[in-house]
């Protein structure tokens, strides 16, 4: 793998920072739309499904009066 010269932030200008960004957003959408464009991917959340046991229908006021 090639080592990459690059410079420092604080020796760029703010165009050149912000154009630094876009190059890499754009890379990353390409990437991911080559990826697997015509795919759809299952997502797992990292909750459950299952009902909470904490819930109660009646806010907190209701149950006061």
């Amino acid at each position: 793998m090639k080592h990459l010269e690059l410079p420092h932030p604080s020796e760029m200008s703010a165009s050149q920072r912000a154009g630094e960004i876009a190059l890499i957003l754009a890379a990353a959408i390409v990437r991911t739309q080559l990826a697997g464009s015509d795919k759809q991917k299952e997502v797992e959340l990292a909750i459950t499904s299952y009902p909470s046991v904490h819930t109660n229908p009646l806010s907190r006021k209701e149950r006061l009066s």
